[in-house]
């Protein structure tokens, strides 16, 4: 069973988003950091 961060991680912001405690321009830093790690770690898992 293979779980999808991409996924996950789409949930999270849209709870982020939901509660409004934090500020968008902190969650797009975050979502463009994550978004980074998250195809470094694809390249590395595919090859």
């Amino acid at each position: 069973m293979s779980s999808n961060p991409g996924r996950i991680f789409s949930t999270l912001m849209l709870m982020l988003f939901g509660v409004g405690c934090v500020s968008q321009a902190e969650i797009e830093a975050v979502s463009a950091d994550q978004f980074e790690q998250m195809q470094t770690q694809m390249a590395l898992t595919s090859s």
